[in-house]
């Protein structure tokens, strides 16, 4: 999906982050390099509601790599099974998640790390554009397969049901391997509004006060 390349503010965060859509198409362009530029690969992503998951995200989304969607609150034997049933090449996970392995790099809170994978590499379907995991398939690794085509139409459709507009802030409440969080960072991109990005939960109140200072218009 495009995005703006302007200087219309993007995304602010809850520590004070902000980023337009030019400097944001910069970070991810930066991003992009640290995976390489090797064919298709599978990359997984321990979701959390930060700057570096999201650029973690959306360089995997640019380069045509297939970004698995897995929920902050995987236990680390479910997440080497995973790993390992669908052949993931790197893993992006938060900075104090796993210590101890040297990373192949790092976009601002998160690090990548290169997974080695002792089986002959399997190519994998040009449409493929992302694997969101199924509700409690942290133990039989489910995944929902989303081609690019699904993407793009589910994006177009939500942003005109909900009226979207340039000046609409939406705030992430839920987390990005959810459908529905998810959809909010997709469309309120993709129409050029603005994210207001935290990791916080609906019933802290740090949540509603960046909501109020901010002057966030969807949740």
């Amino acid at each position: 999906m495009s995005m703006k390349r302007d200087n219309r503010v993007a995304i602010i965060t809850d520590t004070g982050v902000i980023f337009t859509y030019r400097q944001l198409n910069q970070a991810i362009s930066e991003s992009g390099k640290l995976f390489g530029h090797q064919q298709k690969k599978i990359v997984a992503i321990i979701c959390k509601n930060t700057i570096g998951c999201i650029l973690c995200y959306l360089a995997c989304m640019k380069k045509k790599y297939v970004p698995l969607l897995v929920p902050e609150d995987i236990q680390n034997q479910a997440l080497e099974s995973l790993c390992q049933s669908y052949k993931v090449d790197y893993i992006c996970v938060p900075e104090d998640k796993i210590s101890g392995i040297e990373s192949c790099g790092s976009i601002h809170d998160y690090c990548i790390y290169t997974m080695k994978q002792d089986e002959q590499y399997e190519e994998i379907n040009t449409d493929l554009a992302l694997l969101l995991m199924t509700s409690g398939s942290t133990g039989n690794h489910k995944c929902v397969r989303i081609s690019y085509q699904n993407l793009e139409d589910n994006t177009k459709s939500i942003c005109e049901a909900l009226e979207i507009q340039l000046d609409d802030r939406a705030i992430t409440s839920l987390p990005m391997n959810y459908t529905y969080g998810l959809s909010i960072i997709h469309t309120h991109l993709y129409r050029g509004a603005i994210l207001l990005l935290t990791n916080k939960r609906i019933v802290d109140f740090q949540f509603w006060e960046f909501f109020a200072e901010n002057k966030g218009t969807t949740f």
